[in-house]
């Protein structure tokens, strides 16, 4: 079951979690602690939208946009005219990807391109167009507070790149910007790698089998897991009572990957009583190993920026997943009990 599926059936899942100072707990503890807080303190549809009114409300009505009601619960969008400004938040595997797009309508989106699919593009088009050396925040968070300060950033990325189409409706940036993103598609799309959907060049399912065997083949068969397709985008490798599980989703023109471990029968029972988590990604083990862990980029916009998150995560299973692989479910146990404490059933579920 995706993660979207879970919030529309509203499964409950923990608000709170244990507040303690950083610097009276050890290394271990304080990764638990983090840990608690990216599985348990998941924003709620409306706290969303207050956030999105606390960073970018007095600016966006500075310039003439007001927000727009009965929009989805984790979709918000304000107008000007025919401009259109849609904020976005989206779910992979326990992380949140926030995005921003402008979408024009009418005579001025006719005006910027004929091809309707690039009459909306994401403000990190305008960004990397104007300024290739410019710095994106197009990376997953965990935590309220750092996706706010996302968006704080994001806001400043978009009053600076995208003032000419949002204060002068001036699409002359825009027109150059889809000129080349189509020539791009039909590059791409005519390898046979990838189709086309709504101006995303999505890979297949087969390129996808592909890059997980690249990536994963040789370490699954010396690990002496099985690979089998669960789903389209999700391929799971099994090795008695341990899986593995390849997931690929999409937010709105970016790649999610997950690389997760279940643990069924009795390995599962042993590790932990409550049977929810028995089933964790593999950067909870690193930061569970290493609190003060950078956090690593989560999302990605190309074929080449997957197959780099795919390394980064089959990396985290082989340094911080050795012993589990091998049957030792201890480190598993104490980070499901420190979940397991902090959940009191008031909040949603994230599986």
């Amino acid at each position: 079951m995706t993660m979207r599926q879970c919030l529309a059936e509203g499964l409950s899942k923990s608000e709170t979690f244990g507040q303690a100072s950083a610097g009276t707990k050890s290394h271990a503890e304080q990764g638990l602690l983090r840990l608690s807080v990216m599985e348990n303190a998941m924003i709620t549809g409306q706290r969303f939208s207050e956030l999105v009114n606390e960073v970018f409300g007095a600016e966006i009505r500075k310039i003439g946009f007001n927000f727009s009601s009965g929009e989805k619960e984790y979709l918000i969008t304000a107008h000007k005219g025919n401009i259109q400004l849609i904020f976005r938040l989206e779910f992979g595997y326990q992380e949140y990807y926030f995005s921003i797009e402008i979408q024009l309508h009418g005579s001025l989106g006719e005006q910027a391109t004929p091809n309707p699919y690039y009459r909306k593009l994401p403000i990190s088009s305008f960004t990397k167009y104007i300024d290739p050396t410019a710095k994106l925040y197009l990376y997953a968070v965990h935590m309220e507070p750092t996706l706010k300060r996302q968006m704080e950033k994001m806001k400043d990325e978009m009053l600076k790149y995208c003032q000419s189409i949002l204060v002068n409706e001036d699409t002359s940036v825009w027109t150059k910007i889809a000129g080349e993103l189509i020539q791009k598609s039909a590059e791409k799309v005519g390898t046979g790698n990838t189709q086309n959907t709504g101006g995303f060049t999505m890979i297949t399912k087969e390129r996808y089998l592909e890059l997980v065997n690249e990536v994963f083949g040789s370490t699954i068969q010396e690990l002496g897991f099985e690979l089998r397709q669960e789903k389209e985008f999700i391929y799971v490798a099994s090795k008695g009572e341990t899986q593995l599980i390849f997931r690929l989703e999409f937010a709105y023109k970016i790649y999610l990957f997950s690389l997760e471990i279940r643990l069924l029968g009795k390995l599962g029972e042993q590790a932990t009583s409550d049977s929810y988590y028995r089933q964790l990604g593999v950067g909870e083990f690193r930061l569970f190993a290493d609190p003060n862990a950078k956090r690593k980029p989560g999302s990605a916009s190309t074929e080449e920026e997957l197959k780099e998150r795919m390394e980064i995560q089959k990396g985290e299973l082989l340094k911080y997943c050795q012993s589990i692989l091998m049957g030792d479910t201890s480190i598993w146990t104490k980070i499901a009990k420190e979940n397991i404490k902090n959940y009191d059933g008031s909040w949603k579920k994230l599986r």
